[in-house]
């Protein structure tokens, strides 16, 4: 699955449905403040069918056109980043940490997080993608 992901591409490209979070000390983030939307911590974009959300310059969750949902951390396994995840999970899913390790947990099963994991939200199923 070939999902573009570079957030000057996607942002340059596509329609900005959604922008918010300004920064307020630019020195504590190490965003790209001079890619377009840089100053904002949350943007979403409309691009070649998908619905792609960014958490600091970092597609956390692109919707894909069948409904499933891609999830990545981008290398950070942070609190808010996880908090940010969660907040585009569908009902019945929920991004947790026990100790150190992130898992996608459902009435049905708990799956290791694996960054580039897509939710299947039809029959509440996680498949993993590299």
């Amino acid at each position: 699955m070939n999902i573009e992901t570079n957030y000057s591409t996607v942002i340059e490209n596509g329609e900005v449905l959604k922008k918010s979070g300004r920064h307020t000390h630019e020195s504590m983030c190490d965003c790209n403040f001079d890619a377009p939307l840089g100053q904002y911590r949350d943007v979403v974009v409309k691009y070649e069918g998908r619905k792609y959300i960014f958490y600091h310059s970092t597609a956390i969750v692109v919707e894909l056109a069948n409904g499933n949902l891609r999830l990545s951390n981008g290398g950070w396994a942070t609190k808010s980043t996880k908090e940010r995840i969660n907040r585009h999970l569908p009902s019945g899913f929920e991004l947790i940490q026990i100790d150190c390790d992130w898992y996608i947990e459902t009435e049905e099963s708990k799956v290791e997080f694996v960054s580039g994991m897509v939710i299947d939200v039809q029959d509440s199923s996680v498949e993993i993608h590299s």
